[in-house]
């Protein structure tokens, strides 16, 4: 397969509940992977990582979900996603920001955010 860029998607904030409806918001994301090529990364800016000072990206080999909402059915805190980290992609990013003059630091140790409206497969 050729190496050819992805389109750039926003993917607009919802209720964590999507994840388990059957709306049409629902069904769209679950069938949007079939659309593109496989991407060897997928890179999300979210505003649960971006503090005053400065931008943390998540940097380590084997992120862990973290669960960031509270009060919803428990389905939704037993979704897992066990997918790799990029280590090398998010020094990459950094350096971008930096040269951006937009300080960013790289965390080994941050998970992946499961926020209200993300939703993995």
């Amino acid at each position: 397969m050729e190496n050819s860029t992805q389109p750039v998607l926003f993917v607009s904030h919802g209720a964590p509940t999507i994840a388990l409806s059957n709306s049409p918001a629902a069904q769209f994301l679950s069938t949007l992977g079939e659309t593109l090529q496989k991407p060897k990364a997928i890179v999300v800016f979210s505003a649960h990582l971006d503090t005053r000072d400065n931008i943390e990206i998540s940097a380590g080999p084997s992120p862990e979900l973290v669960y960031d909402f509270y009060g919803f059915p428990q389905k939704l805190y037993e979704i897992e996603y066990p997918a790799k980290g990029a280590p090398e992609l998010a020094g990459k990013i950094a350096g971008m920001l930096e040269s951006a003059g937009i300080a960013a630091s790289q965390k080994p140790d941050l998970g992946w955010i499961m926020a209200s409206g993300s939703r993995f497969h």
